[in-house]
């Protein structure tokens, strides 16, 4: 159990996203102590980005997604939070 998001993107900004994401996200969750992180899953997605957060800890949670949406704002002028 946990909260489930859907971070999508315009149409237009997708394909560019996608390589953002690709080069950036390895290093989205290192620089977090590994334990509380193994709590939350980010994955691409052809919308933008998914984030699972399986209880973990709320600041831990807060940070991640943050840096997911400031990953997807390099690219696109919006991001729409979604519940997965």
């Amino acid at each position: 159990m946990g909260y489930e998001y859907r971070l999508k993107i315009p149409e237009e900004y997708r394909a560019q996203a996608a390589e953002e994401v690709k080069r950036r996200l390895p290093g989205l969750l290192e620089r977090l102590d590994p334990d509380p992180v193994g709590n939350i899953d980010v994955r691409s997605i052809p919308e933008g980005l998914f984030i699972c957060d399986h209880l973990s800890n709320p600041a831990i949670a807060a940070l991640v997604f943050r840096q997911a949406i400031d990953l997807l704002l390099r690219v696109s002028p919006t991001v729409c939070v979604e519940d997965a």
